[in-house]
């Protein structure tokens, strides 16, 4: 599964990817960028979507509604998921739970342990904001465990796809 956070001023954009063919779940990239043009975030996204042609997810919340526009992935591969109170609690909760559990492995990254490290409860199930990189993993974790197979923007469901 490919996942983004988008972010360009304050935030970071961080597009990873998350193999779902293996237990544990395991990190395979990840990909940080901070002041880079759109084109260039999704560029990366589009690039990592197909090289691990899975499926793909992204925070499409805010600008990310702008940004699906420019995703040049096969739609029906994609989850334009727009974060609520609920999804958020949704997607936070799983990604907890398989850290908690072992069910996905994440490489002790310098910016992953930091990230990991500033995180709070109010970040997650409050009104705070998580680091990017956790963003982006959640998102991947949820999509990941393959319970949470949403209909992309053309309205079929996508199918899970094995590499």
């Amino acid at each position: 599964v490919t996942a983004a956070d988008w972010g360009r001023q304050t935030d970071l954009s961080v597009v990873s990817v998350i193999r779902d063919d293996v237990s544990p779940l395991r990190l395979v990239a990840i990909h940080r960028m901070k002041h880079q043009p759109w084109q260039k975030s999704i560029g990366v996204f589009n690039e990592l979507g197909t090289r691990y042609p899975g499926h793909a997810a992204h925070d499409a919340t805010g600008l990310g509604d702008v940004v699906a526009a420019y995703i040049d992935l096969p739609e029906d591969r994609v989850t334009d998921h727009v974060f609520t109170p609920q999804s958020k609690v949704d997607v936070y909760l799983e990604y907890e739970d398989a850290l908690t559990k072992g069910v996905i492995t994440l490489p002790r990254l310098r910016s992953l342990v930091g990230s990991h490290e500033r995180l709070r409860r109010s970040d997650l199930f409050g009104s705070g904001h998580p680091p990017d990189e956790v963003c982006s993993l959640a998102l991947g974790v949820y999509y990941s465990r393959g319970r949470h197979r949403a209909k992309s923007k053309s309205g079929r469901i996508p199918r899970a796809v094995s590499w």
